[in-house]
């Protein structure tokens, strides 16, 4: 799978397919150049701080969430080791296949077997991917961005998809993913159904404090879009742009899905800001939770080293 993603054809072609994407997201901006601008210029400086330390919180969350579902798995690991694997790989994203988001944490995650850390990863973006499709469909009976009454029969799928969680279900899917992986499944997969709809809520949670991180950046702007379809949108954009292998870090996928959606109840414009915002403001989140955790274990380091010294001199 590794060596499919390097071929040189296929970085040809998926490079071409994220260009396009990118295109058909900036055209409203180069189209309406004037508008463009004058849009821009409504935004607060306030209120984009405030969408982004929210966001920053929300990201926090998720190494947490990872470090509990290794206990699962009879792995402890501590918290500060669960930030710096999970922090430190996260930017491993932004590389074409995000193979390297898996290796990162392997590498750095010392106390478990890259087995079981893989194993841990799939089963959070299973997890987690489950709990975006909700929020979509979630979005489509509240008068979201769908409205055709077809769309909203989708609904059916919510108690299926939570059924499918059931640990049966998601070993076969675990086994699936881990084929594509070229990685042996776990065979020890003992998780409660409890626990993995409690991580399911978590998740959901914070797919909608991801969509008012959105809002609060928009805030005060001429731009004005329902907090609903800010969540439902990004959250079924990060799954089609997370499926999508040949872009880093979903990148053109996501956004030109978030466009497409937005497009059938906002204008193009609109559709393609938040498409743009998304990607800077997680490439901001990302790196600046990357430089403040090494700085912050940097320093630690350094106090402790330190005090050793002080106490080896005494």
């Amino acid at each position: 799978m590794k060596n499919f993603w390097k071929h040189p054809v296929v970085k040809i072609i998926g490079g071409i397919l994220i260009v396009i994407l990118l295109l058909y997201v900036l055209k409203p901006f180069i189209k309406n150049w004037n508008e463009t601008v004058k849009l821009f210029k409504t935004f607060k400086i306030l209120s984009l701080i405030i969408g982004i330390v929210l966001l920053s919180l929300v990201v926090c969350a998720y190494p947490l969430i990872w470090r509990s579902i290794l206990s699962k798995f009879g792995t402890k690991i501590g918290v500060r080791q669960a930030y710096k694997s999970w922090v430190y790989s996260n930017v491993g994203k932004y590389i074409p296949g995000k193979v390297w988001q898996f290796a990162g944490r392997i590498m750095l995650t010392k106390e478990a077997y890259g087995e079981v850390i893989v194993i841990t990863m799939l089963l959070e973006t299973v997890i987690s991917g489950v709990a975006s499709i909700i929020v979509f469909l979630w979005g489509t009976l509240v008068g979201g961005i769908f409205t055709a009454a077809w769309v909203k029969y989708l609904s059916v799928s919510l108690p299926i998809l939570i059924v499918l969680l059931h640990p049966f279900f998601l070993k076969q899917i675990l086994k699936i993913l881990s084929k594509i992986r070229k990685v042996e499944l776990h065979e020890n997969f003992t998780m409660k159904y409890t626990d993995i709809l409690l991580y399911l809520i978590i998740y959901i949670f914070l797919w909608g404090m991801t969509g008012l991180a959105f809002w609060l950046m928009f805030a005060g702007s001429s731009i004005k879009i329902a907090l609903i379809d800010l969540a439902s949108s990004y959250a079924l954009s990060w799954v089609i742009g997370y499926a999508s292998l040949f872009a880093p870090g979903g990148l053109g996928v996501r956004e030109g899905a978030i466009a497409f959606l937005l497009n059938l109840k906002y204008p193009p414009v609109v559709s393609s800001t938040f498409a743009v915002l998304t990607r800077i403001s997680f490439i901001v989140t990302d790196f600046l939770l990357f430089g403040v955790f090494y700085l912050y274990f940097k320093i630690t380091e350094m106090g402790k080293n330190k005090n050793e010294d002080i106490r080896n001199n005494t």
